[in-house]
């Protein structure tokens, strides 16, 4: 998945007609350098996607006919994230993460959000 998204973010930017100074395609870039892309749709599944000024990045795999999910992203990011994770004193950046208060903050989120079923099972790793 990281290699799909860094491709696509390079590819945007690559693109971008709004900007004079376009880096070569494959060029690292800053975080927060150039065009961004939102989601991509394939026809199976909607990939969601969010990177912040830390750097961090966030993806959500919807079905196909899920609207823009910005704001749900950034909503995600500012309240569920940094509440349970980034404040967490365990938190060691770069380092895989696990937290049954996040989980069941993040699955509570995703179902007030419709984006999740009962039934269903998530796993994430941070």
């Amino acid at each position: 998945m990281f290699g799909l998204i860094w491709t696509l973010g390079n590819f945007c930017a690559t693109l971008d007609p709004k900007d004079p100074s376009k880096p070569q395609l494959g060029t690292p870039r800053k975080i927060g350098q150039g065009c961004k892309f939102r989601s991509f749709t394939t026809n199976n599944y909607k990939c969601n996607f969010l990177e912040v000024p830390s750097g961090i990045k966030l993806v959500l795999n919807t079905h196909r006919e899920a609207p823009d999910l910005s704001d749900v992203l950034q909503s995600l990011y500012d309240d569920i994230f940094v509440e349970y994770v980034v404040k967490n004193p365990t938190y060691n950046p770069g380092q895989p993460f696990t937290s049954e208060q996040f989980m069941n903050a993040l699955n509570a989120f995703l179902r007030q959000n419709g984006l999740l079923q009962q039934q269903q099972i998530m796993q994430a790793a941070v």
